[in-house]
């Protein structure tokens, strides 16, 4: 299994769960909306749908929060790229270079 590249941005899994937190929180946001009681009677309709209110309300912050999270990642990661240069492979010491430093007879 190989590691994902930390430039390449949120992960699947990351986006998939950000896209079901905004849209459970709409779902929530719209049952607000359609229990909310036209009169008096109904009071009860009207916490319920205040709770579910707040629940949506919840939910997009942590939606947009994670957004959020990820952005300042990628920045990151953005300036530690651009600090130095792109990796690259060493040779390998030879026979002869290791004969010249006097590591091997």
């Amino acid at each position: 299994m190989t590691t994902p590249d930390p430039g390449a941005g949120p992960q699947l899994h990351s986006i998939i769960t950000i896209n079901a937190t905004l849209f459970y929180a709409a779902c929530l946001g719209g049952l607000a909306w359609l229990c909310w009681p036209e009169t008096v009677e109904g009071w009860r309709f009207g916490l319920f749908s205040i709770l579910c209110g707040l629940g949506s309300f919840a939910l997009a912050l942590k939606g947009i929060g994670d957004i959020w999270q990820h952005i300042k990642r990628d920045i990151g990661v953005g300036r530690f790229q651009r600090l130095g240069r792109k990796p690259q492979s060493d040779h390998l010491a030879g026979d002869d270079a290791m004969h010249n430093s006097d590591m091997i007879e």
